[in-house]
């Protein structure tokens, strides 16, 4: 399996869509993980949110 251990960027929608639709394809992984390291709640979220849109 690849090593996709510490990938992070910032990006649109799309990019992050791609760059995940990868990593599954890579890994074969059926539920990516996500996480952030922001301090304020609220925009903690909004990573999140928008990914659950993909």
């Amino acid at each position: 399996m690849p090593e996709h251990h510490g990938m992070r960027g910032v990006a649109c929608a799309a990019t992050v869509q791609d760059a995940l639709q990868r990593l599954v394809d890579d890994t074969g992984a059926d539920e990516p993980a996500l996480t952030t390291a922001v301090h304020d709640h609220a925009a903690r979220r909004r990573p999140y949110e928008i990914c659950a849109t993909l």
